[in-house]
């Protein structure tokens, strides 16, 4: 009996090792090098306000050249372009008009670092509180 409990044992471990290393395998190539840095308002963040603009920022200078990004709301599956201004060389701003509201949105976008390497990602924020509101106004005469 004992013998069968640490064969299990032993086969436990060699399984775990075998996992432990496809994923340092696996995720090291993926996590590897990644020139974003983040955006304000950061990633994941809930807004309960409409959102007009997203700051990216880069650890390495991009260019303007082919820049891009866009918007989709996860429900509404609407796409969104964002005009995309620089604010320094790795600062970027994207604005997008309509200002997005309602829903979770994913800000994809893809940059050139100066080296010509392709620098994407994506960043996520939930706008589901963000709605806008509209101002009933009344009006009232008097008659003399």
């Amino acid at each position: 009996m004992a013998g069968s409990v640490i064969g299990l044992l032993k086969q436990g471990l060699r399984i775990i090792g075998v996992v432990a290393a496809l994923l340092l395998l696996t995720g090291s190539h993926v996590t590897a090098h990644s020139d974003f840095e983040g955006s304000e308002p950061a990633d994941g963040s809930v807004i309960n306000e409409l959102l007009d603009s997203v700051v990216l920022n880069f650890a390495v200078p991009v260019l303007s050249e082919g820049a891009s990004g866009i918007a989709v709301g996860a429900d509404s599956g609407v796409v969104t372009e964002g005009v995309v201004t620089e604010i320094s060389g790795t600062s970027w701003r994207a604005s997008f008009i309509p200002a997005l509201q309602g829903e979770v949105v994913r800000v994809a976008f893809a940059f050139r670092a100066e080296d010509g390497h392709l620098v994407e990602a994506e960043v996520l924020f939930d706008l589901t509180a963000a709605t806008t509101t509209s101002i009933e106004t009344s009006t009232t005469s008097t008659t003399h």
